[in-house]
């Protein structure tokens, strides 16, 4: 267990849970609502930092402006 919570999904708010893929000895956060994934990594300790390290999309604007 790490010291280090993961964050919630900078996609819909949820919370993540981390998935090892020992086959390919690898680590990432998934997000069971939406299906996001972080980056995979060689340890949980990076998967973590590197989930935790992404940022909220920008809103998706319902039109444009004209010109």
């Amino acid at each position: 267990m790490l010291d280090t919570p993961l964050k919630t999904c900078p996609f819909c708010n949820r919370p993540v849970r981390m998935i090892e893929w020992p086959t390919l000895q690898l680590f990432f956060a998934w997000c069971q609502r939406c299906e996001a994934s972080g980056p995979r990594k060689r340890t949980e300790t990076e998967a973590v930092v590197a989930w935790n390290s992404l940022t909220t999309p920008a809103p998706a604007h319902a039109a444009t402006e004209e010109v």
